[in-house]
């Protein structure tokens, strides 16, 4: 026998003197409610769980992928330091930039994964605005100068070099940014703005934007 559910409603009757002096009822099968209400949970707990693995694999393969990048980026940086003739350079300074290109987009699945875990946190840690702008702009000058395309990265002269935050979300945003304009610009140039909105005693509010001349966004 197949095991049924049921929904029940009871209510009492009462007479002229208001007692009571019967108890109706109605019955509902709710059976196939309830099956379809189990299978969605079922399927709740299975995606929930393909969830969960995508972005442990995707976390693990991330922090696997970025120990031998940080080790080619720093082991090429010491290479262009040394004796090297024009053309060496120039292949050794597009596999740096290669290299760095590659890992901006492992850190930004290894962010993605934190974000679905609900673990990315904001950073708060000193850096440098001026080498933070160079690192960008070599990541996106290789495919620009492919296209004849000028960049610009211009910076308020009153914005204190060292500043306190998090560099990594700043490069990545900045990045995207500009990699974006040299993609959908054509002929002209892009420019990589950073004003000084306020001044305060312990902190500085900034204004990061990117302007390009390309084909831009309807409306």
């Amino acid at each position: 026998d197949v095991r049924k559910d049921y929904y029940c409603i009871k209510f009492p009757v009462f007479d002229t003197e208001n007692h009571i002096t019967a108890v109706c009822g109605m019955l509902t099968d709710i059976t196939e409610l309830k099956e379809i209400q189990n299978e969605l949970e079922n399927a709740k707990e299975a995606a929930e769980a393909a969830a969960e693995a995508k972005s442990a694999f995707l976390a693990n393969t991330s922090h696997e992928i970025r120990t031998p990048m940080n080790a080619i980026i720093g082991l090429t940086h010491m290479v262009l330091k040394t004796n090297l003739d024009k053309k060496q350079y120039d292949y050794l300074s597009k596999i740096e930039k290669s290299a760095q290109n590659l890992l901006g987009i492992i850190n930004d699945i290894l962010d993605l994964s934190k974000i679905e875990a609900g673990k990315l946190r904001i950073e708060i840690t000193r850096f440098n605005i001026e080498e933070l702008l160079e690192s960008v702009l070599n990541m996106v000058s290789l495919k620009a100068q492919q296209k004849n395309l000028e960049i610009i990265f211009s910076l308020d002269h009153n914005i204190p070099v060292e500043l306190m935050g998090d560099p990594l979300r700043i490069r990545q945003v900045l990045t995207n940014l500009a990699s974006n304009a040299v993609k959908f610009t054509e002929q002209g140039e892009i420019v990589a703005q950073v004003k000084l909105l306020n001044d305060f005693n312990d902190s500085v509010e900034l204004e990061f934007s990117v302007k390009d001349t390309g084909i831009g966004l309807s409306n």
